[in-house]
């Protein structure tokens, strides 16, 4: 696994695993992307841009893992 940092773009293309949060994964796509930890909606507040941006990278699939209860509020 490849946690993404600021000079990761050096290291591109890779075929590794990698892992970032959604603040550091802005500029990067992958093919696929697994989004996880989504437990409560009022982490974004009323300010869903990073949630867009971790949503909109993947290229192929995206897969969402969220707490059952807040995935009507999406």
């Amino acid at each position: 696994v490849t946690i993404l940092s600021g000079n990761f773009a050096e290291q591109l293309p890779s075929y590794d695993l990698t892992f970032a949060e959604i603040k550091d994964f802005k500029g990067f796509e992958n093919r696929f992307i697994i989004l996880v930890d989504l437990d409560d909606i009022d982490t974004f507040g009323t300010n869903f841009s990073s949630l867009y941006v971790g949503m909109t990278r993947a290229r192929a699939k995206l897969l969402v893992f969220m707490n059952e209860r807040i995935k009507k509020d999406l």
